[in-house]
Formats: C-alpha cells, sequence, structure tokens
C-alpha cells in the first residue's frame, strides 16, 4: 500500500503552488496516495480529480479532514493548518514546505519555538539560506527541492501572429508584484511599438484592478494592450511561444521573488526572460538577463536591448534554459522530494 501524503495549502487557485500540486500529482502518484487539502476554492478545485481534494473552510473541519486522512506524510505549504493537525493527534510526519518570500515570512518567527516539526523544503537556495539565518534549522533540516513541471508540459505550442513585440507580464495585482513599474516600463518602451500583454487580476481587490485598467488602458498606444485575467495552465504554453516569436519576452519587475513557475515555464517554453537581481531569481537566470531591483533605467534598457539585439536576445534565452532544465526535469521529481523526506523519516 502506498503511503498518504496530503498536501494543505490555504487557497486552491489557478497558478503558484496550485501548478506545482497538480505537477505532484502526476509524479508522485508511483510512490504515494496523493491527496490535497484547502481551506477555500478561488477556482483551482476543478483542475484536481474530485476524489483527491477536500475543501475544510472551518478550524474544526479542517481537524476532522486531517483526522480521516490519516497522512503518513502531512506538508503545510506556507502558514497554517499546524495547530489543527495537533488537534488531529498529530498523525505521520510534519513538513513545512515554504514558498512565500520576505515580506510575509513573519509566520516564521511563530515557529521557533514550535514541536514536532520534521522538516522544513524551500525551492531555492535563496530561500532556505534565509530560513537558517533565522535559526529555523534548529528547529527541523531544511532541503532545497526545486519546482518542477508535469511531464509534456514543454511540448511545442503554435505561436499566433502578434502585431507586435509582446512584452508579457504575470502575477496577481499586488503592489510588491510591480504591474505598475512594468506598465510604466511599456509607457517608456512604446515608441519600439511593443505589445504590452498581462496576464493576472482574478483575485485581486476592486481597487487593483481599476487602478491597473487606469494605468494600462488610459493613454494612448501604438499597440492596444492585451489583458487577460485567467488562462487555463495548459494554454499557457501558447502564449509563452508567442511572445517568444514575437520578438518579446515576459518581463519580471517584482520586489521579491522564491522560484517563480512563471520564470521557468517561460524559459522552458523558448521564451526570453528579463528580471530584477533579487530572491531566489539569480539562482535561475544568466547574469546578462537580469537588472538592479528598482532601477527602471536599467530595466528599460535591458529590454530595448533584448528587442533590437538577436544574438543578446538568444543568449538570454539559451542561457536561461541551460540553468533551468537540469533543475525541473520531470523524472527528477519525486527522488529529490523522496531524498529530502529521508532527512525526516
Amino acid at each position: 500500500m502506498r503511503p498518504r501524503i496530503v498536501f494543505a495549502y490555504r487557497y486552491a487557485s489557478p497558478g503558484g503552488p496550485v501548478t506545482q500540486l497538480l505537477a505532484r500529482l502526476e509524479l508522485f502518484a508511483s510512490h504515494f496516495d496523493v491527496r490535497m487539502l484547502f481551506e477555500w476554492d478561488l477556482g483551482g478545485v476543478s483542475l484536481f480529480p474530485p476524489d483527491v481534494v477536500t475543501v475544510a473552510p472551518s478550524f474544526q473541519s479542517q481537524v476532522d479532514a486531517i483526522a480521516e486522512l490519516k497522512p503518513e506524510v502531512f506538508v503545510v505549504i506556507d502558514s497554517g493548518w499546524r495547530e489543527q493537525w495537533i488537534r488531529a493527534g498529530s498523525p505521520g510526519k510534519l513538513v513545512m514546505e515554504v514558498h512565500t518570500t520576505t515580506a510575509n515570512l513573519t509566520f516564521l518567527d511563530e515557529l521557533r519555538a514550535a514541536q514536532r516539526i520534521d522538516l522544513f523544503i524551500c525551492a531555492s537556495k535563496y530561500l532556505a539560506s534565509l530560513l537558517a539565518e533565522r535559526g529555523l534549522g534548529d528547529i527541523a533540516p531544511i532541503a532545497v527541492v526545486p519546482n518542477t513541471l508535469r511531464s509534456g508540459w514543454v511540448e511545442k505550442a503554435d505561436p499566433w501572429d502578434a502585431p507586435a513585440p509582446i512584452l508579457l507580464w504575470i502575477g496577481r495585482l499586488e503592489p510588491h508584484k510591480g504591474v505598475r513599474r512594468f506598465i510604466a516600463l511599456c509607457d517608456a518602451l512604446d515608441e519600439q511599438n511593443v505589445l504590452p500583454m498581462l496576464i493576472g487580476g482574478t483575485n485581486d481587490t476592486d481597487e487593483e484592478v481599476m487602478d491597473t485598467v487606469e494605468r494600462l488602458y488610459g493613454s494612448p498606444r501604438k499597440q492596444r494592450p492585451i489583458w487577460l485575467t485567467k488562462v487555463p495552465h495548459d494554454r499557457m504554453r501558447r502564449i509563452y511561444a508567442s511572445a517568444a516569436a514575437s520578438g518579446g519576452m515576459l518581463v519580471m519587475t517584482s520586489d521579491n521573488e522564491n522560484f517563480p513557475n512563471t520564470v521557468v515555464e517561460a524559459a522552458m517554453m523558448g521564451c526570453p526572460v528579463v528580471a530584477p537581481s533579487v530572491g531566489g531569481i539569480p539562482e535561475l537566470l544568466p547574469r546578462q538577463a537580469l537588472f538592479s531591483h528598482g532601477d527602471d533605467d536599467a530595466a528599460r534598457v535591458l529590454i530595448s536591448r533584448a528587442l533590437t539585439d538577436d544574438a543578446f536576445r538568444a543568449s538570454i534565452a539559451d542561457g536561461a534554459r541551460e540553468i533551468i532544465e537540469p533543475l525541473v526535469r520531470p523524472e527528477d521529481a519525486l527522488p529529490a522530494y523522496l531524498a529530502a523526506l529521508e532527512r525526516a523519516l
């Protein structure tokens, strides 16, 4: 009988950790009975087979769900769930998997005096070092397990014929993701006939959405921007391929990142990426694809060069894939996770 592993996360929203959980459901099934536990559904539950998902909105329903699932390994992604696990009788090993970034790490300080945490898992060396600096290595071992992709996800996709180079931005409209900075860069580069394409906004506030509308569409542009609030994950392949074929790229403007799936996916689909040198991003991209965080002039110059210099553009695309591909091979995902768990079992 396969041991049961339960992944618990606050919300099921397309993208982010849910994308990673979908990959694990496929790739871990040969060894584990994989189950998912969410506090609430923001459109992601339907992506999973119904027999593997439990939605438990209240504290007591979460306790009951954990007790009923009887996990051998209980994996908490970011915050929450630990008290419920204790109330359920502390079944199995407790793994804290940290995906969030510095601004949201305050919950980890509460774990300094915690008991019965068996392992911390991070996707990047950056975040593992940050946890160690906070003294969490004294509580439990810290392992680095890079994110992965589903089998076959990077198969070729037919691009559409875009009228101009696509500058692609993906994420929530929260301030720390830098959507305002991205739009300002598109403004500054409009003379180069760029096509801004923004994906995100489904679960953001009305204020954030309206502010983005005003900034993105409030002034004349050579190309009318494209804004998609929600895209099925498999269809993202064509978007990355189209950005690449158009002569464009993925632009990151975050204040911090751990192991951004968008960078991984874009690079594996041959789409160049330019990004700030923050968090775990430098572990994924060649140095020439990075700009200093907050230096909008440097970002503009870098994007402009990638738009006009074919050799440079190819170098950052090829360099990123050479770095990322060995980290995210689907066939390595389960062995890497099992190796980490061996430190706790």
